[in-house]
């Protein structure tokens, strides 16, 4: 554990500790041909790609790299069809909604990460929808959100969620 610009021991869990108040983290800067001549490069090795733009990370292995932009960018979605939402099956009073998923299509996705949500339902109570974080389609896609609990009653179960800037 290294500390640098500080005298007090590193944070437990940091390898490397930077610390100032005047400036920033600086990792090499290349085009990306000088990136793409790194020999083995190490999965999680970070450059900042100037052909790009953008700060990338070897998200694969020494011997095949995937050179993948983090971006910072909000998901964005240009409209998430509500209407064509399908779930995979029908759910009962007090029977356990377990395996139960809702598929909801969007378009107009920007290929960029979205959170996960968890969202509890209104009118029949005692449903979650779950939607776990991944990244858009660029375009088109679905989402896919776990339906789990048990339906306190029959009639039809809501869930307000909003994902990518549009809700439904």
């Amino acid at each position: 554990q290294v500390v640098v610009g500080g005298d007090t021991p590193p944070a437990p869990s940091a390898a490397l500790d930077l610390r100032g108040n005047n400036g920033g983290l600086l990792i090499p800067r290349m085009t990306t041909a000088e990136r793409s001549a790194i020999a083995s490069p190490a999965a999680g090795l970070l450059v900042y790609n100037t052909s790009l733009q953008c700060l990338e990370m070897n998200a694969g292995s020494s011997a095949s790299p995937d050179w993948t932009c983090l971006s910072v960018a909000a998901a964005g979605v240009g409209a998430i069809n509500c209407g064509a939402a399908t779930p995979s099956n029908s759910l009962r009073v007090n029977m356990d909604a377990a395996g139960t998923s809702v598929t909801l299509p969007y378009t107009g996705g920007n290929g960029n990460y979205y959170k996960g949500q968890a969202v509890a339902s209104t009118g029949v109570t005692g449903l979650t929808a779950s939607l776990a974080g991944g990244y858009l389609a660029s375009g088109s896609g679905n989402f896919s959100f776990a339906i789990t609990g048990t339906p306190a009653s029959t009639g039809i179960a809501s869930f307000a969620i909003t994902v990518g800037g549009q809700s439904c």
